[in-house]
């Protein structure tokens, strides 16, 4: 069974490790991005193929932005 992950921080490096790193490991599955930059994060879903229907929910009291691979 592979180990579900949730990646933490979609700037430039880790677009990098969700792309080319993260992908071949068979015992790993990338579950879900975290961000607190939007736009790092719809970046994230073009280059990583995070689902576009797991948009980042946004509020004004919220911290974080999360996509997840649904």
């Amino acid at each position: 069974m592979a180990m579900r992950i949730v990646q933490v921080g979609m700037g430039g490096s880790g677009r990098v490790w969700a792309r080319d790193h993260v992908p071949p490991v068979d015992d790993v599955d990338l579950v879900g991005c975290v961000d607190r930059d939007k736009t790092a994060l719809n970046v994230a879903q073009d280059e990583v193929g995070i689902a576009e229907r797991c948009s980042p929910r946004w509020t004004p009291r919220s911290t974080l932005s999360i996509q997840t691979r649904c």
